[in-house]
């Protein structure tokens, strides 16, 4: 594990360009403009309205909001301007963590995979190379700039730590060897799809992952 930490470390300086930038595009509607995020509420009263309203600040019952359900994203943005106001560094840096985050989890998810495959311990150390090139290929891809340079699409960066984790520790639940440790996986498990649901929808296909998993 050690390795694909390093790893997922080093691939990530990639985006260091990253963390001076400024608010761009969506960024405004959904966080420097969004009262859900730069809000003087009560955290009660901040709480409960980030739970039923959108992505966007609006009233899921109203009838131009745009229903994107992605409350934990929302709060994370309001920790951050609690925290740091809206110097965009700060946000950035947290988008940077996580896709460091989410690039181990990435190598971590490799290493299990391949492990269960060829389970000898003499492809150990090739197993690790795999997952550790696995975990770089993932982190460096042009594909994910958006995703991390992109202070809103922390939405998608959330729900994928979430989703990822959901399913090793669903993983770690099927092969569980005493009752009590398979059921405090699987309860990790729900606990971490219930957070790729409200970090982004798309965390709700993680089901269809996990139904196909036990065929």
């Amino acid at each position: 594990v050690l390795p694909i930490i390093l790893v997922s470390v080093i691939s990530n300086t990639c985006y260091l360009n990253s963390l001076h930038g400024d608010f761009a595009y969506d960024d405004g509607a959904a966080i420097s403009k969004n009262k859900d995020v730069i809000g003087n509420l009560s955290w009660k009263d901040n709480l409960r309205d980030i739970f039923v309203h959108d992505f966007w600040g609006q009233d899921l019952q109203n009838e131009t909001s745009h229903k994107s359900y992605r409350p934990l994203a929302t709060l994370s943005f309001r920790l951050n301007f609690v925290f740091n106001g809206n110097t965009t560094f700060y946000y950035h840096l947290v988008n940077l963590l996580l896709h460091g985050l989410v690039s181990f989890l990435v190598g971590v998810l490799c290493l299990v995979v391949l492990s269960s495959e060829q389970s000898t311990s003499s492809n150990a150390h090739y197993i690790t190379h795999a997952a550790c090139w696995g975990s770089v290929l993932f982190a460096t891809h042009p594909v994910h700039t958006e995703a991390v340079s992109n202070i809103v699409s922390r939405a998608e960066l959330l729900c994928a730590a979430f989703y990822l984790t959901s399913y090793l520790a669903y993983r770690h639940a099927a092969a569980a060897r005493s009752a009590a440790r398979g059921a405090l996986f699987f309860a990790a498990s729900l606990a971490c799809y219930a957070g790729a649901v409200l970090s982004k929808e798309t965390g709700l296909t993680l089901l269809a992952l996990l139904l196909y998993h036990d065929l």
